[in-house]
């Protein structure tokens, strides 16, 4: 009974898939009664070249391994269910052309590497490759998230 609003974005991989339900209590238990909640989570990549489908793949094996749930997103509007006036927005985030905002490509390419590098030790492991070699790869996806138009949802749900 404290907040007025509470706004939690992009921690899919922060908690694993058995602690959303705790995390999202904890955040309507905080909440004064009647206020509002927005959540914000990114799906997989749709649209993807060679280098990123290896990547993210990849990735996907990694988390999951940590009891990550890469389809949170999908799970948002569950989780409040209890809450009243849901509502569920889901927009495209595209890293080519579609998104007609050269900055918002760059911004979605660097967030979508950024991933890559910050687990590039497990990565490298999984993949059986180099520090060089995982380097090239990540180099490649950035041209390949351009030219591929990649995109990911971004999902918000609002509660009040």
């Amino acid at each position: 009974n404290t907040f007025d609003f509470l706004f939690q974005r992009y921690l899919v991989s922060a908690y694993s898939k058995e602690k959303w339900p705790y995390v999202i209590n904890e955040l309507v238990r905080v909440l004064k009664p009647g206020r509002f909640l927005e959540l914000c989570e990114f799906s997989h990549l749709f649209d993807t070249g060679p280098a990123n489908q290896r990547l993210w793949s990849t990735v996907a094996k990694v988390l999951e391994g940590r009891g990550v749930d890469l389809n949170t997103c999908q799970k948002l509007e569950e989780y409040v269910q209890n809450q009243e006036n849901v509502k569920n927005e889901v927009k495209q985030c595209y890293h080519g052309l579609k998104s007609n905002d050269i900055e918002l490509n760059k911004v979605a390419i660097s967030n979508t590497t950024s991933v890559y590098a910050s687990l590039k030790q497990p990565l490298t492991k999984t993949l059986n490759i180099s520090d060089d070699e995982f380097d090239e790869l990540v180099k490649v996806s950035k041209d390949e998230l351009f030219k591929f138009d990649t995109y990911y949802n971004v999902v918000r749900v609002y509660a009040r």
